[in-house]
C-alpha cells in the first residue's frame, strides 16, 4: 500500500515569496497568487481590477497551452469578481490586450446573461462554475477523480471559494475525504 503525505500550508504564507511565485510557470503559483490578491482587495474594487488585469496578462507570458489559459482565466476571473462597472472595463481591458496580442477572447458571455436571467438560472450557473472549478482543482491536484472524491464535491460546493480553494490545494486526497465524510 502506497502512502503518500502532503504537507499543509497556509497559502499567505506565500505572500513575502510573491517574487517566486511570478517567476514560476507552475499554474498552481497563478492560482496562489489570485488568491491572495483577491484577499488583499476585498475592499478596494480598483485593485482587484488592476489585479485581475496584470494576472490575466501573465497568463499570456507564461506560454501556457490555450486550454490551460482558459483554465485558469475561468478560475481567476470567477475568484476574482469585479463589480459591474468594473467588470466592463476589465472586458474591454482584456480585449484590447488580446487584440494588440492577436488573441482570442476567452472569457464567455456566461455570466452577463446569469445576471439577466432569473435568480434561479443564476444560483444554477454559480453552483455549476464552482463544481467545474472544483473538479479543475481535483483533477490537477489528484490526477484522476474517483467515486471517493466524487462524493465530497457537493459540499465543497456549498462553500465560498476562499473557504474550499485553500482546502483544495493543501489538503491531501485522505485528509479531504475525511473531513468531508465524517
Amino acid at each position: 500500500r502506497m502512502n503518500l503525505e502532503f504537507p499543509i500550508v497556509k497559502l499567505l504564507d506565500y505572500e513575502p515569496q510573491w517574487e517566486a511565485l511570478e517567476r514560476s510557470t507552475n499554474p498552481f503559483a497563478v492560482v496562489v497568487m489570485a488568491h491572495l490578491r483577491t484577499l488583499a482587495t476585498t475592499q478596494d474594487p480598483n485593485g482587484r481590477l488592476r489585479w485581475k488585469l496584470q494576472l490575466i496578462r501573465a497568463l499570456y507570458e507564461r506560454n501556457y497551452s490555450q486550454q490551460d489559459i482558459l483554465e485558469l482565466f475561468r478560475l481567476l476571473d470567477w475568484m476574482m469578481r469585479l463589480p459591474n462597472e468594473l467588470e466592463i472595463q476589465f472586458r474591454d481591458e482584456v480585449r484590447r490586450f488580446e487584440e494588440e496580442k492577436n488573441m482570442q477572447y476567452v472569457t464567455s458571455i456566461e455570466r452577463i446573461g446569469r445576471e439577466e436571467g432569473l435568480l434561479e438560472g443564476r444560483q444554477q450557473g454559480r453552483q455549476e462554475e464552482r463544481e467545474a472549478v472544483i473538479f479543475t482543482l481535483l483533477k490537477s491536484r489528484f490526477g484522476k477523480i474517483d467515486g471517493e472524491l466524487s462524493k465530497i464535491v457537493e459540499q465543497l460546493v456549498q462553500m465560498q471559494p476562499d473557504e474550499f480553494t485553500p482546502l483544495l490545494l493543501t489538503l491531501s486526497r485522505d485528509e479531504l475525504i475525511e473531513r468531508f465524510t465524517h
